[in-house]
């Protein structure tokens, strides 16, 4: 079975796209190798140079909840040509955590014209985090793998209760394990994130659970759920059989692995 992770959580994580996509924005104004995409480099894009243009640094309100979507909005930044003698077409923009990091691009539906002085843009970013897509940015694979690093879960759960998880889920809707020995567990370790393809990887440490007793009556684990700091839900699994902990030594063991596929096609 697959991870699902709950519709209740998005806006924490697109917290982390946030926190990871950076502050900094540059204009573009010609790409030379194609337009935005998942493998995409600064070498990929020329920087606009037009008469008074500098790059801009801009913040991003707290995310908010659309149906299955997350979203969040960023300040209003304004671009302005001042006198002088060059100009430019800009096509899009450019997200950047540091000189050498980029995060996502947006393509402009039509190129803007910085010609004359006072020739001006008002820009103002708006980041969805959805399975199906994610607006008019194109991220960058390396940003997916930044954030699943950065997305770390606190505690890890059985749950005993015949349930198929589901997007909308709270954590009422399961019933934690409580077999003899039966415990919640933090989280020790994380390794470090990977790409397989255009999807972002990470696998935690191993962890395990023993019954040290008998449980009458008999009891076994369907899945797992995850809960942050905070004890708040994060999703679930569920196994692809259930596994009995009713007796003295039953074991389970189990790594976790949360994958990000970059949605923009």
């Amino acid at each position: 079975m697959a991870f699902v992770i709950s519709t209740e959580y998005l806006d924490n994580i697109l917290d982390l796209y946030k926190g990871e996509f950076g502050t900094s924005l540059k204009l573009w104004k010609l790409p030379t190798s194609g337009e935005p995409s998942r493998d995409m480099a600064f070498a990929d894009f020329t920087e606009a140079d037009y008469t008074g243009y500098s790059a801009a640094t801009t913040a991003y309100q707290a995310s908010l909840l659309s149906g299955d979507a997350a979203y969040s909005f960023s300040d209003t930044e304004l671009f302005q040509r001042t006198s002088g003698a060059t100009d430019n077409d800009v096509y899009g923009a450019i997200g950047y955590v540091d000189a050498d990091e980029i995060a996502g691009a947006m393509l402009d539906s039509t190129p803007r014209a910085f010609e004359e002085c006072g020739d001006a843009a008002l820009l103002q970013l708006k980041i969805w985090l959805k399975d199906t897509g994610t607006g008019d940015w194109m991220f960058c694979n390396e940003l997916m793998k930044s954030i699943v690093e950065a997305f770390e879960p606190y505690r890890i759960h059985l749950f005993k209760n015949d349930i198929t998880p589901a997007a909308d889920d709270v954590i009422g809707d399961y019933t934690e394990c409580d077999f003899a020995g039966y415990a919640s567990i933090v989280f020790s370790c994380w390794g470090d994130g990977t790409l397989d393809v255009n999807t972002a990887e990470i696998t935690s440490c191993t962890v395990s659970w023993t019954a040290t007793g008998d449980t009458d009556p008999a009891q076994s684990a369907y899945g797992y759920y995850l809960t942050d700091s905070a004890g708040n839900l994060i999703g679930a699994e569920r196994f692809a059989s259930a596994r009995d902990m009713s007796d003295l030594n039953d074991n389970t063991a189990l790594q976790v692995k949360l994958s990000l596929t970059n949605p923009v096609t």
